[in-house]
């Protein structure tokens, strides 16, 4: 039998190779499995694309034997899944195959990690909120055979959503379900990881997957995958990629964030290509957020998402804003026209007791240089030598000693 494949990384052209007559008889239909193939003088990961048992006539190059083939787990839909993600990004396959299987090819030797004494947390007891929002989302998660919708969880900053994400992934676990994680960044990712740690019992395996994890970590998650075990994977931008058969809930947190757009190609939204998976599989996704996005509030309002608010903080309160009209005369004749007399007399009483303070200056002006693209000219200002930014007025103003001059002509 013979395999045209395409490599995971690098040279594009469909390559055949045959597969060895001492395997022990295996299926005729080998489409998008992946095999270990000698490629030049290394050995590189492929997918096969078909599957057939003569060559092509007037065949005139060596047919070299595969290496190895490796276990794919028969997840339910997971190829429609990748199909349909392949059309949407104008991607082929073995590009978004490759960013979660290139770890395997390191034979390093896995070691079960030690694991830290447990410290079981005390019991949070939600409050009245919380638990309608839990109960809300728990009865969600608990129905079989309806069209699940993502559902929002628009929560102010320190209303309590982590300790109803551990209670869902708690009740995922008990239905022998794996459960993604997924934040924007990657630092968060690791701090979500030692919070959840605490949280949940021990016997909830917790993965990372994401650039900063290490191979063996991958390996054992990619083995606890094999093997259909419910677990626990947080990351960034490739957990929505695995091929998880009994994958039953994604929880998106910071949902708003520009962070789960895939920079470097292919560039995949995350938060989009989980939406996708949850669809196919008709399984929960939740999005939280305390700022939720203009496209979520969107949906909920014309696509029938669901909306579930945490509009209290668990504890503390609300820091106390004062909104100060800079227009009013005795403003007029401060020093600077941004900082009023309140202001001033706040900080200096900061100060005195030895205590910090943050000032956020929203960024003024379009553009903070503009260049000729023709001969690369920046202009810039005589006094200071910074580049001059774009005001509304097409004046170009430095930040620094206001020097200004009108937008060039040519």
């Amino acid at each position: 039998m013979y395999i045209q494949v395409k490599l995971l990384q690098g040279y594009q052209v469909p390559l055949i190779y045959k597969i060895p007559k001492s395997w022990p008889k295996i299926s005729n239909n080998l489409r998008d499995q992946i095999f270990v193939v000698p490629f030049r003088n290394k050995t590189v990961l492929a997918i096969s694309e078909k599957s057939f048992f003569s060559l092509p006539p007037n065949t005139i190059f060596e047919i070299k034997e595969v290496i190895k083939i490796y276990n794919f787990p028969d997840q339910d839909n997971y190829k429609t899944f990748i199909n349909y993600l392949s059309h949407y990004y104008q991607t082929p396959k073995n590009y978004l195959i490759k960013r979660f299987y290139n770890f395997i090819l390191e034979e390093a030797k896995v070691k079960t990690p030690i694991q830290e004494p447990y410290k079981p947390e005390t019991q949070t007891i939600l409050s009245e909120e919380q638990s309608n929002v839990y109960n809300k989302l728990k009865d969600l998660s608990s129905k079989t055979g309806i069209k699940h919708l993502p559902h929002v969880l628009h929560g102010v900053t320190s209303s309590g959503k982590t300790e109803i994400y551990t209670r869902l992934i708690k009740d995922n676990f008990n239905k022998n379900k794996t459960c993604l994680f997924l934040l924007p960044e990657v630092s968060l990712a690791i701090n979500f990881e030692k919070i959840l740690k605490k949280k949940l019992n021990p016997n909830i395996p917790v993965f990372s997957f994401h650039s900063a994890s290490l191979n063996s970590q991958k390996k054992l998650l990619w083995n606890s995958i094999l093997e259909h075990k419910p677990i626990l994977i947080i990351g960034v931008h490739l957990p929505p990629l695995l091929p998880i058969k009994n994958l039953g809930l994604i929880i998106i947190d910071e949902e708003h964030d520009a962070g789960f757009q895939e920079k470097k190609h292919p560039k995949i939204n995350t938060k989009e290509a989980a939406i996708i998976r949850a669809n196919i599989l008709n399984i929960p996704i939740i999005l939280g957020s305390a700022t939720p996005s203009i496209s979520s509030l969107y949906n909920i309002k014309n696509k029938n998402w669901g909306l579930s608010s945490l509009k209290n903080r668990y504890s503390g309160k609300f820091p106390k804003i004062t909104t100060v009209n800079l227009k009013e005369k005795s403003h007029r004749k401060q020093k600077n026209f941004w900082f009023s007399e309140k202001l001033l007399k706040k900080i200096s009483e900061k100060l005195n007791r030895k205590e910090q303070i943050i000032i956020f200056i929203n960024r003024r002006g379009y553009s903070f240089f503009i260049q000729c693209k023709k001969c690369g000219f920046i202009p810039e200002c005589k006094n200071c030598s910074v580049s001059l930014t774009l005001h509304k007025n097409n004046n170009l103003c430095c930040h620094y000693c206001e020097f200004k001059v009108n937008f060039p002509d040519v």
